[in-house]
């Protein structure tokens, strides 16, 4: 039982149908070359708690919200991310002092209380619902951490590559905004 759900944890990352917890993990290293790793590491394992117990809270319906709005949330933390990171890098004079902890701890809850949906239609008939909950959760952050370092070796590249890279970091959080965006117009609760 442990490694179906641990599966089914990687798998609902790295499936293309993750695409908005695919982006918000894009947006959220977009800033980040490996000279930042210390910070980045911290900003996702707060992701991770966040994440961790909403999962849990949601999955036993001690938090419950509408998916439909979780899911509407779930995209304003990608489109708050990705507005946070232009500023940050053009404007905020002192970047290494303004971190992003506490968003992403909170943006991780949301996070979690998405996937908990998932797991709540999974879960039901199993006995050991703990154990269930946990490999997912596992498995769920495995994938986060193949999705990070690929965007994280992006990011270093162009870093290397460009003398201007705070036009290409803000350009690409630009298009992660109209993106953003666009699945809000789609999501919008009826």
């Amino acid at each position: 039982m442990f490694k179906m759900y641990f599966n089914l944890g990687i798998d609902h990352i790295l499936n293309i149908d993750a695409y908005d917890h695919i982006l918000f993990l894009a947006t959220l290293v977009s800033i980040y070359s490996f000279k930042k790793w210390k910070e980045l590491i911290i900003i996702v394992s707060s992701f991770t708690i966040g994440h961790t117990i909403s999962l849990f809270l949601g999955t036993f319906k001690i938090i419950n919200v509408p998916s439909k709005y979780v899911e509407l949330f779930v995209i304003l933390t990608i489109l708050f991310t990705a507005v946070w990171n232009i500023v940050k890098i053009n404007f905020l004079n002192n970047f290494n002092k303004m971190k992003f902890y506490l968003p992403s701890l909170l943006f991780g809850m949301i996070h979690g209380l998405g996937f908990s949906y998932t797991l709540q239609q999974l879960l039901f008939v199993e006995k050991e619902i703990f154990i269930a909950l946990l490999a997912f959760n596992v498995g769920v952050e495995i994938g986060q951490l193949i999705v990070i370092p690929v965007f994280l070796i992006l990011n270093t590249l162009l870093h290397w590559c460009f003398n201007r890279i705070t036009v290409i970091v803000s350009s690409l959080n630009l298009i992660i905004i109209f993106v953003s965006i666009y699945l809000i117009f789609i999501r919008w609760p009826a």
